[in-house]
């Protein structure tokens, strides 16, 4: 059965419900499998876990357009 990992950062369990329902969704559709048989995993980081350019995000702020 597919399966869908998810790195980032911290979400609220709200935005996860909308992520993982969406993600459910197209895989569905894309594999042609029923929702109940797509798993969906979210492997939250931390900002102290995380780096970009040799730089943990915690040390200095990167947004998704730095």
């Amino acid at each position: 059965m597919p399966t869908v990992i998810i790195e980032g950062p911290s979400l609220t369990i709200e935005k996860k419900r909308t992520l993982v329902s969406a993600i459910t969704k197209v895989i569905s559709e894309t594999y042609k499998w029923p929702a109940k048989r797509i798993i969906v995993i979210i492997h939250e980081n931390s900002d102290e876990n995380a780096a970009r350019g040799g730089m943990l995000l915690a040390d200095k702020h990167i947004g998704p357009d730095t």
